[in-house]
């Protein structure tokens, strides 16, 4: 932080993820946590496009404590347990705030379910936004059982767990789906404790609450990795619509939305064609990518162009400037060439600026 290269905010991020960890840990976890929030360059710049959002930072140091925690975390959950709550508190103006303390999978379920019920109110004739819709949805489910605007069954919700397959006790990967909803199994590497597991887009679970998930899952399917470089192996087939698999794939890999900054989980957001298809884009893993409908929408009206860079050999720029969350490249003199992991985009905004968002994988790619 003295450096400049870490902010103070992503400071309190390390602190606050480093509760678990002990004291005798607590050098080795802030050294590796610095370099996930502040990303050097060889000469010790800090390296803008390798920069990660807020809300990805907060995923990976959350995966990097368990791997310095010497509790498991399926014991401090069992404590942690003992004293979730619901909590109400005044904002004035006659609203207030809502909170919940509970288990991540459940939290996560809920979500996805509002996203579910929110979005199947969406009408040409419908004044209300999608936070206001799944607001409503929430007040209308808790006070009378069903929402009066909408139906509180009949939509089909997904929420994706990836789960290491010696979590299951298996020999091989595999992906199963509750609710409706896909489950993709793998783990974080060989860094990870054995019994972890997590919801994509949201964080950690132990491996009991992964375990019950996948006993409750209603189909199963494997997804086969390549053993050389742990990436999933390319699906699908010359389509405008992706497969199923594909979509799969992509929630893997992507996790959340792709727009720089937006932390939108993957089970609220839609398969777009980084190159359209009316231009002779293909329905492939490496033209796709996670989007929430509001990004995607910007980028189908032209006002933020989007293509992916994540092909071995493509050149990377100059950093030159900073913007929040997103890794600012500089559209002068290029440096050497460097290959950047597939589903890498380069985002260009309405000014002219450029932007690199990479998959929430950290390297080693945890597959």
């Amino acid at each position: 932080m003295s450096a400049g290269r870490i902010p103070q905010r992503r400071v309190r991020a390390i602190l606050d993820a480093a509760v678990p960890v002990p004291a005798q840990n607590l050098a080795a976890f802030a050294a590796e946590a610095a370099g996930l929030a502040g990303p050097a360059n060889p000469d010790g710049t800090l390296d803008t496009d390798r920069l990660p959002s807020p809300g990805a930072l907060g995923r990976r140091l959350r995966r990097l404590a368990e791997k310095h925690a010497a509790e498991p975390l399926a014991a401090r959950k069992t404590a942690a347990l003992e004293r979730r709550k619901v909590d109400i508190e005044p904002a004035g103006d006659g609203m207030c705030w809502l909170t919940a303390y509970l288990p991540l999978e459940t939290a996560a379920a809920i979500d996805t379910r509002l996203e579910a019920i929110a979005r199947s109110l969406a009408s040409p004739c419908e004044a209300r936004t999608l936070a206001q819709r799944r607001a409503d949805a929430f007040a209308e489910l808790l006070a009378e059982g069903v929402p009066e605007s909408g139906p509180a069954g009949g939509t089909r919700t997904e929420v994706i767990v990836t789960i290491p397959a010696r979590v299951l006790g298996g020999a091989i990967t595999t992906t199963g789906c509750t609710d409706g909803g896909v489950r993709v199994a793998r783990g974080h590497g060989e860094q990870a404790h054995d019994d972890v597991a997590e919801v994509l887009g949201y964080g950690d679970i132990d491996g009991d609450a992964a375990r019950l998930l996948a006993a409750r899952a209603s189909t199963w399917t494997c997804m086969w990795v390549d053993p050389a470089s742990g990436a999933p192996l390319a699906v699908g087939r010359r389509r405008y619509t992706p497969t199923a698999a594909m979509r799969r794939f992509l929630g893997a890999r992507d996790c959340t939305c792709r727009f720089p900054g937006c932390d939108k989980p993957g089970a609220a957001t839609e398969a777009d064609h980084t190159r359209d298809w009316s231009t002779g884009g293909p329905t492939s893993t490496g033209n796709l990518a996670l989007l929430c409908p509001e990004h995607h929408r910007l980028k189908t009206l032209g006002y933020w162009r989007a293509k992916q860079v994540g092909l071995a050999g493509e050149p990377r720029r100059d950093p030159t400037t900073t913007a929040g969350a997103g890794a600012a490249v500089g559209v002068a003199a290029p440096r050497a060439t460097r290959g950047e992991p597939p589903g890498t985009i380069e985002w260009t905004s309405p000014t002219g600026r450029r932007y690199l968002t990479h998959p929430e994988a950290d390297p080693p790619p945890p597959f």
